[in-house]
């Protein structure tokens, strides 16, 4: 018997040891930010160069930063991840930096994470992550601001500076993953400028370098790559570079390779090629291409604003593939020839050896405000892509931006409720209600009552001003009984004013109607936002009674 126990044993200690480590340690947490160990059952991390909130939640695998601010002094990493986290959640405005921006001897990285799947996530694009990262010198060295496996970047704004430094063959990357998904968020990603907008003499580098897809869907990225290194001294350089393909749906790109003969704004050099744009603004410039990957690529442009443009050629080994829902193409050649096409044209003549390539397209840009640049007020305004909404009798209720084309006059008089996730730009055009606020009717509703209340053997004069309710003019309803001959006022004759919103009453000559002493009364109401951006909501009704002096 104490054989067969001790065998046992034995054998279950030769399973043990053939486990693989990450097995036994599945939940280990090993993780460092500025060099601080992340506590293993959760909590604060606190410590020299950390303010703000930094804090680990052991259950949810998450490390959240709030309104944190990470000072690198020694460090050559600032968020080093093993194991243990899986997610970096952004509340209020956060940062990473170097105190010292000067040229490292070192690989730098500003978030390092081991874990095959990484999700940067906030609530929206208010919360945020400014990085700034030193170049480096002195060797093949990386300065990598984000270096993972799978990365998603959800509902957050993140902002990069690689500053990038004098190389030898070193690289400079703002983001270096497998798989790249930026989702319901804003990217500004500058790689070979500082923070005062002096570029650099970085050897080589990429805003996005990823080994497998980039996939860009309801955002806004901002990608330019800078260096004045001469084209002898220049390397390698792409603003987007996935090697597995790029997509781009309803987002807004704007990407530029300023390089000496070196530069490639969009590479596509892997397995998969495919290139897709739809219903976005991408717009790419670069002094060498704008577009480079192999000859058997076929970018695909769908009802979208798409401008290559390039000092040497547009587009090298892939031709132009399937395009739609454009309105006008025009090409312009190496010497300022200009080619136009036309839906229906053939475009096989469409040549990538132009020096600037123009889709245009029927589509719908701005921020949510509606303007075109920061304002006051402002916390986040990045352009957004609207879909046309062609209904004129209902409203959306999916989740997403839409944009009128018409007027929309709902048919019946129910509040509409904005759901979650709708956004509605005017357009200049205008939602409206059938009726008004009910003037007319009350009018008809006073005359009755005089008539049933035994006036009827005197004068009873109803006058009205009506159609203009929905258009957002006054309606206007006069009543009197006995001595009065005419249903228009004089001013200074009317013993009660009744609006039905106290805004009614400061319409302009209203209260000069009332006689000295009159009595006006205001309906009391309140629109309640059922959320941010409820623009139709339910009220509260109430009565309020002023008397106007003499």
């Amino acid at each position: 018997m104490r054989k067969r126990i001790l065998s046992i044993l034995l054998t279950l200690c030769m399973v043990l040891c053939l486990l693989p480590t990450a097995v036994l340690a599945a939940d280990e947490v090993s993780a460092k930010v500025n060099g601080i160990a992340v506590p293993a059952a959760g909590g604060s991390i606190t410590g020299e160069g950390i303010s703000g909130s930094v804090v680990f939640d052991a259950s949810a695998k998450t490390l959240t930063l709030e309104n944190a601010t990470i000072s690198v002094t020694t460090e050559n990493i600032a968020i080093e991840i093993r194991s243990g986290i899986d997610t970096l959640i952004l509340k209020g405005k956060n940062e990473i930096k170097w105190a010292d921006e000067s040229d490292k001897k070192t690989n730098i990285y500003a978030i390092s994470a081991s874990s095959s799947s990484f999700l940067i996530k906030g609530n929206s694009r208010e919360d945020s992550l400014t990085v700034t990262l030193p170049g480096t010198t002195g060797g093949y060295k990386y300065a990598y601001a984000i270096s993972m496996g799978k990365c998603e970047i959800r509902n957050c704004s993140v902002d990069i500076t690689v500053i990038g430094g004098m190389q030898n063959f070193g690289d400079s990357v703002a983001i270096r993953v497998s798989d790249l998904k930026v989702k319901n968020a804003a990217l500004d990603l500058i790689v070979g400028k500082d923070r005062q907008g002096n570029v650099q003499k970085a050897k080589q580098g990429a805003c996005v370098f990823a080994t497998g897809r980039i996939s860009i869907e309801n955002s806004y990225v901002n990608a330019g790559i800078y260096s004045s290194l001469d084209a002898q001294h220049a390397y390698y350089y792409a603003a987007l570079q996935g090697q597995g393909g790029i997509t781009c749906t309803d987002s807004v790109v704007y990407a530029e390779s300023d390089v000496l003969q070196a530069g490639r704004t969009i590479c596509l050099d892997g397995g998969d090629t495919t290139f897709s744009v739809k219903n976005s603004i991408f717009k790419a410039k670069s002094n060498q291409y704008a577009f480079s990957g192999y000859n058997y690529a076929k970018p695909t442009f769908e009802n979208s604003l798409v401008e290559l443009e390039s000092k040497d050629i547009v587009m090298r080994g892939p031709t132009f593939g399937t395009i739609s829902g454009f309105t006008k193409i025009t090409a312009t050649d190496k010497n300022g020839n200009v080619a136009t096409y036309r839906p229906g044209d053939d475009l096989s003549t469409l040549s990538t050896d132009s020096r600037k390539v123009v889709i245009e397209s029927q589509i719908h840009s701005h921020c949510v405000c509606g303007g075109k640049i920061a304002s006051e007020g402002h916390t986040v305004h990045y352009p957004l892509m609207w879909t046309p909404w062609t209904k004129t009798d209902s409203l959306p209720t999916a989740a997403g931006n839409y944009y009128l084309t018409g007027n929309v006059l709902l048919k019946s008089n129910s509040d509409y409720f904005m759901p979650d996730g709708v956004q509605i730009c005017l357009n200049g055009y205008a939602i409206r209600g059938v009726g008004g606020q009910g003037n007319l009717f009350f009018g008809k509703v006073l005359a009755q009552v005089a008539f049933l209340a035994g006036y009827d053997d005197r004068n009873i004069l109803k006058g009205e001003t009506h159609g203009m309710a929905q258009m957002g003019g006054p309606v206007i309803s006069t009543f009197g009984c006995g001595e009065v001959f005419s249903p228009a006022l004089v001013p200074g004759t009317a013993n009660v004013l009744i609006a039905m919103e106290k805004a009614e009453a400061l319409r302009p000559g209203f209260l000069d109607l009332l006689e000295p002493g009159g009595t006006a009364l205001m309906a009391d109401t309140r629109y309640h936002r059922q959320r941010e951006l409820g623009t139709i909501c339910r009220q509260q009704i109430g009565v309020e009674t002023i008397q106007i002096g003499s």
